[in-house]
């Protein structure tokens, strides 16, 4: 009979996700993480980082986030696992939007928009309207470069 840890730890660190007790969560995940690294399972190494780097995202921790959807994305394109690499994509993209660089929030979601699309997954949908949000920054940012430096002096005087 297989034991079935692993997966009600992982299980349950979404959940406190879900409940939004990021401490818990986090906690639980790096126990499945773990785990997963131990017995060599590729996909529930690659599934414990994104969730980390999803609840490390809820919680502000953008660079330690950021380093977890990183390791996370380098082993679902190693072990072929297109949905979930189209799912970190994604979720790069709108962190790097969150950190301003645009241009590199812009690659991740076209790279996520032709996986997603080519799977004919509902991500797809998430994905082209992300992209019409940087499209739209982009064209603002290049029409009007001062725009926002000049709103952030307007109010400090």
């Amino acid at each position: 009979m297989r034991c079935d840890y692993p997966d009600a730890l992982g299980s349950l660190g979404t959940s406190y996700a879900g409940l939004e007790d990021y401490e818990k969560a986090i906690e639980c995940q790096k126990k499945y993480l773990a785990i997963m690294q131990e017995i060599e399972d590729c996909l529930g190494e690659g599934d414990a980082l994104g969730n980390l780097g999803t609840t490390l995202a809820k919680l502000n921790r953008n660079s330690e986030a950021l380093e977890y959807w990183q390791a996370a994305l380098a082993i679902y394109k190693k072990i072929g696992s297109r949905s979930s690499e189209a799912l970190i994509l994604k979720n790069l993209a709108a962190l790097y939007q969150i950190l301003g660089d645009t241009k590199l929030a812009y690659e991740c979601c076209v790279q996520a928009l032709a996986i997603a699309t080519e799977l004919d997954i509902p991500l797809a949908n998430e994905c082209q309207e992300l992209k019409k949000i940087l499209e739209l920054i982009y064209k603002v940012n290049h029409k009007y470069p001062n725009v926002l430096h000049e709103m952030q002096q307007g109010t400090a005087n």
